[in-house]
């Protein structure tokens, strides 16, 4: 019980997970009873939190649970998705060959994480070294240039007495080291503010009308759900129930919140692509393929192809929206810089003037 207790503080991160599932899967296929395979992964792990969670399943197996019950006893370590996979795997005896697409899937999305952090990395970097400068720079470069100029009776401006003002209050650290701290304290409100479903529900809302970040995200959850869906309804999920996993693994709230429409809308007898229309979520060549998918009754094949469709053009908007940031973080310190230089130069312009 104490390793539970520990794992339900130390979550595994997406990168060991991926590394869990697609290491599980080759044991699984190598014909490695499942205990025994947990151990060697328990061993093999480079994250204590995964260790952890290995070393839970294979003693939760040793009492006698499936390992679909065993990952639902992970304390949220694997969602829904992963659960029921893996049972259906277990109900039909291809739980190997399942768990090599769910690592397939995995692997996929960890791909596209990892191309939206890098790609956010960069400015997010230079915007808080122009931060840096703008809190530092005046105080340390500028620190006897202006008493200087006042010893010597030069009239300031407003906006070099205001970059002075702000000098000398940051030039004392106490001062300094509040503002850094506000600034980590807003910072980490801001993220517990997003983690409340409403919060984040108001923040896709408004990222969904912007016109190249909009498309991007509808895009990226298209992918998703695309993905998610075509691997439950390979594995023989039922297609109600698939569609509530496949929108919660899109990470999109909009999607989750408007899914229930076309539920209900299958419940009530309308086609896949008619249901799925209703929710008024998806782009229109999506739905063109769902539709032929139902005519051809190759929707899960579709939707893989789809997936990947929608995965390129998320790589072709993640290098547009590079090439707006970029520019865009490389004006903001080009403000900073010109408004300090400006602040120095004006009285020293003046000073020159008046001799």
């Amino acid at each position: 019980m104490e390793i539970v207790s520990q794992v339900g503080v130390l979550r595994p991160r997406r990168k060991s997970r991926v590394v869990f599932f697609r290491s599980l899967a080759l044991l699984t296929a190598s014909g490695i009873p499942f205990h025994q395979g947990l151990d060697v992964l328990s061993q093999q792990s480079e994250e204590l939190a995964m260790r952890m969670v290995c070393s839970n399943l294979a003693q939760d197996l040793l009492t006698g649970h499936s390992l679909s019950q065993s990952l639902k006893n992970q304390n949220g370590c694997f969602n829904l998705f992963h659960v029921n996979l893996v049972k259906v795997g277990e109900k039909t005896g291809r739980l190997d060959r399942l768990l090599m697409k769910l690592a397939d899937y995995e692997e996929n999305n960890y791909r596209i994480a990892l191309k939206v952090k890098g790609a956010l990395t960069y400015p997010a970097f230079v915007f808080a070294i122009t931060l840096v400068m703008l809190i530092l720079a005046p105080s340390l470069l500028f620190k006897g240039i202006f008493p200087l100029l006042r010893s010597q009776g030069a009239d300031l401006p407003l906006l070099s007495r205001v970059v002075l003002g702000v000098a000398e209050l940051l030039a004392q650290w106490p001062v300094t080291l509040a503002l850094l701290a506000g600034l980590l304290c807003f910072v980490n409100l801001v993220f517990l503010t997003l983690q409340k479903p409403g919060a984040r529900l108001r923040l896709f809302e408004r990222a969904m009308g912007q016109p190249l970040l909009g498309r991007m995200l509808r895009n990226l959850a298209t992918a998703r759900f695309a993905s998610s869906l075509a691997l439950q309804l390979d594995s023989g999920l039922n297609v109600l129930e698939a569609l509530d996993l496949a929108a919660s693994s899109s990470g999109n709230p909009i999607l989750e919140r408007d899914i229930g429409v076309a539920r209900q809308m299958l419940t009530d007898g309308a086609t896949f692509q008619r249901s799925l229309q209703a929710v008024g979520f998806f782009p229109d060549p999506f739905l063109s393929v769902i539709q032929a998918g139902q005519e051809s009754g190759r929707i899960p094949s579709l939707l893989n192809r789809i997936a990947a469709i929608y995965d390129y053009e998320i790589d072709c908007s993640i290098d547009a929206l590079i090439g707006l940031l970029e520019p865009m973080v490389m004006l903001v310190m080009g403000l900073v810089v010109s408004v300090v230089a400006i602040a120095l130069m004006l009285p020293m312009v003046n000073l020159v003037n008046a001799l």
